[in-house]
C-alpha cells in the first residue's frame, strides 16, 4: 500500500472514516470540515482526526484509500482467505450500528474473523470472513450457516442481502428468506418467462439448500502424480499460487494507466490473458488435466504467450506470479523436448556478443546485409525487417583498465560493484562508460568485478534454466563476499537487476542468494536515491 497511509492511519486503529463535505468555496468547505471536527471530538475523544484535505490532489490521495482494500485483502496469504461471500449487505443507516453490534457476534459464534469496508452514510456493507475456501460441498456448511445467521440479522434491521450487486448465485439460497411470499411471484415470473429453465438455469430461483457451496471454486491441492519441478518450489507452493487467482479479470484490461500483458492488448483473447494461465497451470497441478499436458506443445504455445516482463505481476490485485509459473512451464518442456535451436541462440546473446565483437568488422556487416538477414528471419525467427544491434569493437569487461575506476576507498565514499550486463558490456559499452563517469564524478568507488558473466535472464526466460542455473551460480560467487559486506551492486540493465533480485532465489538455495538480491539495485534507482541524498 502507499506509504503515506502508513503515516496517517495508526496501526493501533481499529477503523478509518473518510466524511466529505461539498461547497460552493474552499472557505466553506474548509468551515463544513472544522465543524464535523469539532462534533466529533464532542461525542468521542478517542477518535483522531488524520488528515484534511480540501485541494484536488490530497482529496484524491484520500479518496483512494477505499480502492487499495480489495487488491491489500486479495495479497494476504495462508489457508484463510477474505471470502466475499456476504459481501453486499445493505441496512437502513440509521440502523448501522445496531447491525454491526449484531454482525460481530454472528462472527463470535462461528469464531471467524472478517474484513469490513463500506459505504457507511448509504448503509452498504462489504464484510468478507476470513475463512479456508472449501474443497468439498461438506466443507462449505460453514459459508451457510455463517450466511444464514448473518443475513438473519440483516433483515432483523430491515436491511437486504444485495445492495449495490446482483443476487446472483452466491445469495440463491437465501432468496426465499429475504423475500418471502414474494418468492413465489418471482417463479411464477421464471415459468412465463423461461418454461424451459434456459435462462441462467439454478439462478435467483432454485430449491437446492447448497447452491452457494457447490458453485464455490475449490480451494487447489496439489495432486501427488506430477513432473518434478525445476523451480525452488515444491508441488503445494506452485499450486497455491497459481490458486491465488480469483479471476477477476483485471489483466485483461486495455486501460493506459495500468501497465499490464502486453500480449493480450495485442491480441486481446483469454489464451494471452494472464488469468488463462493461472487457470491452466491450477488445472495441472490439481490432477484436473493430465501430468503430461505440462510438457506439452500447447503448453509451449500458452507459455511462449508470457516474455517474464512481470507487469501484469505488478498490477494484479492478488500479485499472482504468472510470469515464474509459465517459467516452470517453459522448464517442463525443455526437460522433456530440448531447447530449440532459434531459441537455444537468441538466449545466449552474450555468447554472441563475445564473438561478434571479437570480429565486429564481420558480424557488424552480416547484421547489415540483406541475404544475412534473410537467413536470420528462416532460421531463426528473427524478422529481416528487423533493425539489430551493432556489436561493439571491444567490448566493457575487455577494455577496463583497473586504475580507471577510482578505486580508492579511504575517500570515505562507500564503494559500489557494477554489474555490467550483456547489452552495456556488448553492444554498447558507451552506457557502462558514462554511469562509471557519473560515479567517479561524486567521488564513488567503482568494482567491476571481471569475473561476472552473463545474468541468464534470456536462458531462464526460455525455460532453458540448467544454463541460467550456471550463470547465477557464477555470479553470486563473484558477488557474495561484496554482498556481505554491504555493499551495493548496481546494474544498468533492468533485466540483469531482476535476474538477480527475484530469479536467483526462484532458482537456487544458495547461501548468498537473498543477501546478493537485498543488496542489488537498477543503476536508475540508485542515481535518484543519489539525488535526493543531496
Amino acid at each position: 500500500a502507499d506509504p503515506r497511509f502508513q503515516e496517517l492511519i495508526s496501526p493501533a486503529a481499529e477503523a478509518a472514516l473518510i466524511v466529505e463535505q461539498t461547497g460552493f468555496s474552499e472557505h466553506e468547505v474548509q468551515d463544513r470540515l472544522r465543524s464535523v471536527v469539532t462534533m466529533v471530538r464532542e461525542v468521542n475523544l478517542r477518535v483522531v482526526v488524520a488528515h484534511e484535505a480540501v485541494n484536488p490532489e490530497g482529496v484524491e490521495f484520500l479518496w483512494s484509500l477505499p480502492s487499495k482494500v480489495v487488491p491489500l485483502l486479495t495479497k494476504l496469504k495462508g489457508p484463510s482467505r477474505p471470502l466475499p461471500i456476504v459481501e453486499d449487505i445493505a441496512v437502513p443507516p440509521e440502523a448501522l450500528q445496531e447491525f454491526l453490534v449484531s454482525s460481530q457476534k454472528v462472527f463470535q459464534k462461528h469464531q471467524v474473523t472478517a474484513s469490513l469496508y463500506a459505504h457507511a452514510a448509504s448503509g452498504q456493507l462489504h464484510l468478507r470472513p476470513f475463512l479456508p475456501p472449501p474443497t468439498t460441498t461438506l466443507d462449505g456448511t460453514q459459508l451457510e450457516s455463517l450466511a444464514r445467521d448473518l443475513y438473519q440479522a440483516v433483515r432483523s434491521v430491515g436491511g437486504s442481502i444485495s445492495g449495490e450487486h446482483g443476487d446472483g448465485l452466491a445469495r440463491t439460497a437465501f432468496i426465499r428468506s429475504q423475500y418471502g411470499p414474494l418468492y413465489k411471484v418471482f417463479q411464477q415470473i421464471k415459468d412465463i418467462f423461461d418454461p424451459h429453465n434456459l435462462l441462467n438455469p439454478g439462478k435467483i430461483i432454485s430449491d437446492d439448500a447448497h447452491i452457494t457451496a457447490k458453485n464455490f471454486r475449490p480451494a487447489p491441492s496439489a495432486s501427488a502424480e506430477f513432473v518434478e519441478l525445476q523451480l525452488n518450489w515444491t508441488p503445494n507452493q506452485m499450486t497455491e499460487e497459481a490458486g491465488r487467482c480469483n479471476g477477476c479479470g483485471v489483466c485483461r484490461t486495455h486501460s493506459p494507466d495500468l501497465r499490464m500483458c502486453p500480449f493480450f492488448r495485442i491480441d486481446p483473447v483469454e489464451d494471452a490473458s494472464p488469468r488463462s494461465k493461472a487457470n491452466v497451470i491450477r488445472n495441472v497441478m490439481t490432477g484436473a488435466t493430465s501430468p503430461e499436458a505440462f510438457a506439452s506443445d500447447e503448453m509451449k504455445h500458452l507459455a511462449n504467450l508470457c516474455f517474464n516482463c512481470k507487469q501484469c505481476e505488478l498490477e494484479c490485485p492478488s500479485n499472482v506470479k504468472i510470469p515464474r509459473l509459465m517459467v516452470e512451464a517453459k522448464a517442463a518442456y525443455v526437460t522433456a523436448n530440448g531447447l530449440s535451436w532459434g531459441d537455444w541462440i537468441l538466449s545466449r546473446a552474450h555468447s554472441l556478443g563475445a564473438v561478434g565483437s571479437t570480429v565486429s568488422f564481420l558480424t557488424n556487416w552480416m547484421i547489415r546485409h540483406p541475404t544475412a538477414r534473410w537467413l536470420m528471419e528462416k532460421l531463426l525467427g528473427i524478422s529481416r525487417h528487423r533493425k539489430l544491434p551493432l556489436f561493439a569493437r571491444r567490448s566493457f569487461l575487455r577494455s577496463i583498465r583497473p586504475e580507471t575506476l577510482g578505486n580508492n576507498f579511504t575517500n570515505g565514499h562507500k564503494p559500489v560493484v557494477y554489474f555490467v550486463g550483456d547489452y552495456a558490456n556488448y553492444y554498447d559499452p558507451e552506457l557502462a562508460e558514462a554511469f562509471v563517469a557519473i560515479l567517479q564524478h561524486h567521488d564513488i568507488p567503482v568494482i567491476v568485478p571481471k569475473d561476472q558473466t552473463t545474468s541468464g535472464m534470456a536462458m531462464i526466460s526460455a525455460g532453458d534454466l540448467d544454463a541460467g542455473r550456471d550463470a547465477a551460480q557464477t555470479n553470486l560467487r563473484v558477488l557474495g563476499d561484496y554482498a556481505r559486506e554491504g555493499i551495493p551492486i548496481v546494474c544498468t540493465e533492468p533485466s540483469a537487476a531482476l535476474a538477480l533480485k527475484q530469479e536467483y532465489p526462484a532458482l537456487l538455495n544458495h547461501p548468498d542468494v537473498d543477501l546478493v538480491a537485498e543488496q542489488t539495485i537498477e543503476a536508475g534507482v540508485f542515481l535518484e536515491n543519489l539525488h535526493k541524498q543531496g
